[in-house]
């Protein structure tokens, strides 16, 4: 069980670079066919004996309502069965494997990919940009599950609108894979020592400005907005908090006159300032496909299904065209059952910023589902030095 631990807490760590190539089955990922397995071994280890506690409850409720809403969905709107087996076996990791991950171990080896990403994402956007090269983004040789990306490569449209993502498809899904650490170094980390620690979110967040990421740099501003809410509330203001609060504020006005911002703000705002950019309605206007008249009362109030869409849709929107407004209520039940479990500012910290994120970005649909809520739910369960005080009348609460 221990070499299966670690397995498994190694795979959740990669799980995002791992998903990006094919075992050569259709539709199947390397990251995929190594959680199918690791699922099978623990059930014959464990003999299917599975905890249910009270966040583990509602993922449960929401699995059960995706399994019974699919029959329908399956014969009316051709859901996805793969899509739907997929997601499910991403909740039943959360539900039953989670106790495999070791919270200690796996966020040290996530420190490093991050950092080490985060380092090439810089390296990449300095070739690109000072060499007139682009570094690869993949390994080569190895088959990626959407080939469009490789075809994309070769064309003019690739390296005028280069954007480095590190070693993922976009750059994106690199900022949402860097969600977790800064969380954990800005409200957990009291081991690591603080000059160490800043160099490494100087580093994350050079890489999310250079990848021209507008959600990631929203995430960023969001972590360090709870950052500075923590301090004000609790009135310690240091003057560590004012060094970083200087550092900030020659950092913007250093990035007004850049072209990297420019570049992030013209994804969210149009250059005449008076609609939307093509990046934001890229997300946003097939939520009226939702509403549409050819959408049934059922297909709205239960879903039409995973994998039956034909347009973009982001994670919060998504839930309603693929599980109903019946899904939705279910599918913010996890936050809120997972939120009246949780006490420390990493897990509630994190939870908040990727609720937010659901509005932007559809990680959390996909297995995001499970790499962020293994990290949020194993926390409290494997270090030692931090106070799970609960009571909710003390004096430091400041949300």
């Amino acid at each position: 069980m221990r070499k299966l631990k670690k397995i498994y807490t190694l795979l959740i760590v990669l799980y995002p670079l791992l998903s990006v190539y094919s075992t050569g089955i259709p539709s199947l990922s390397i990251a995929d066919a190594i959680l199918i397995v690791i699922t099978l071994m623990f059930f014959y280890i464990s003999q299917f004996k599975i905890k249910i506690s009270c966040e583990n409850k509602a993922f449960f409720l929401f699995l059960l309502y995706m399994i019974f809403t699919f029959v329908l969905q399956f014969a009316f709107f051709d859901a996805s069965v793969f899509s739907t087996l997929r997601y499910s076996l991403f909740i039943i990791s959360v539900i039953c494997l989670r106790d495999l991950f070791d919270f200690e171990y796996g966020i040290k080896v996530l420190g490093y990919v991050t950092v080490a990403v985060s380092t090439y994402v810089v390296l990449q956007y300095l070739s690109a940009h000072y060499m007139g090269r682009t570094l690869p983004w993949r390994i080569p040789g190895l088959p990626i599950m959407d080939n469009n990306f490789v075809a994309k490569e070769q064309t003019s449209y690739y390296m005028t609108f280069y954007r480095p993502s590190g070693i993922f498809y976009e750059p994106t899904h690199y900022a949402q894979y860097c969600l977790i650490y800064p969380c954990y170094l800005l409200f957990a980390d009291e081991n690591m020592r603080d000059k160490k620690k800043w160099i490494y979110i100087v580093i994350i967040g050079c890489g999310i400005i250079c990848s021209g990421s507008s959600a990631g740099l929203l995430m960023i501003a969001g972590i360090f907005g709870f950052y500075y809410m923590k301090y004000i509330c609790k009135g310690k203001i240091n003057a560590q908090l004012i060094i970083l609060t200087t550092i900030i504020i020659i950092g913007c006005f250093y990035l007004i006159n850049t072209p990297e911002l420019y570049k992030i703000v013209s994804k969210l705002i149009a250059e005449d300032g008076s609609n939307v950019s093509v990046s934001v309605g890229y997300r946003f206007n097939s939520v009226i496909n939702i509403f549409s008249n050819n959408r049934s009362i059922f297909e709205i109030l239960f879903g039409s299904g995973r994998g039956s869409q034909t347009e973009y849709y982001t994670a919060i929107f998504y839930v309603i065209y693929a599980h109903g407004f019946v899904g939705l209520v279910l599918f913010l039940n996890i936050f809120i059952q997972v939120r009246k479990q949780i006490s420390t500012d990493f897990q509630k910290v994190s939870l908040w910023i990727i609720l937010i994120m659901t509005i932007g970005s559809e990680m959390i649909v996909n297995f995001g589902i499970m790499t962020y809520f293994v990290y949020i739910l194993t926390y409290r369960k494997n270090i030692s030095f931090i106070n799970l005080t609960t009571n909710k009348n003390r004096k430091d609460r400041w949300y």
